[in-house]
């Protein structure tokens, strides 16, 4: 008969290699599935993917205001062809922003991610854009008193 010690000994590790199989596979389950995604189709016909939407806070200004992040296949260093593709969300994410007494909303371009699920990077370029007294929205912030 084995002693209590020796019984340890032996079942330490392989309890260990349970309990370290069963985090490794909650983490697995637990990752991003592309399945979550919404595909949108803008009105030049390009599809992006919706990665979120919800309400941000701006610390300098301390305000309110709404983010839609997307996925973009437009290379961020493009700058023109971005804002336009950003342009085009920003048409059909507006509607959304206007039911809402948000006066300041967010347009994110995001590059797919590189790397694998448990690390990656990612690139983005934010496109603000702020409500004007008559109602309209510009890329201008009226509360900025830097602004040119």
């Amino acid at each position: 008969m084995l002693a209590l010690d020796e019984k340890v000994k032996i079942f330490k590790p392989i309890l260990h290699f349970v309990i370290g199989t069963i985090f490794f596979l909650v983490l697995v389950g637990c990752g991003e599935s592309d399945s979550d995604s919404e595909t949108v189709q803008l009105p030049s016909g390009n599809k992006i993917k919706i990665l979120g939407f919800g309400k941000m806070y701006q610390t300098p200004k301390e305000r309110w205001f709404l983010m839609l992040k997307y996925e973009t296949n437009v290379p961020l260093d493009d700058k023109d062809a971005l804002r336009e593709e950003a342009l085009e969300v920003w048409s059909i994410f507006k509607r959304d922003v206007e039911n809402t007494e948000y006066e300041v909303a967010a347009v994110s371009a995001n590059e797919p991610p590189k790397g694998n699920r448990f690390i990656n990077s990612s690139r983005m370029h934010n496109f603000a854009f702020y409500k004007q007294a008559d109602g309209s929205w510009t890329e201008d912030d009226p509360y900025d008193k830097n602004a040119d």
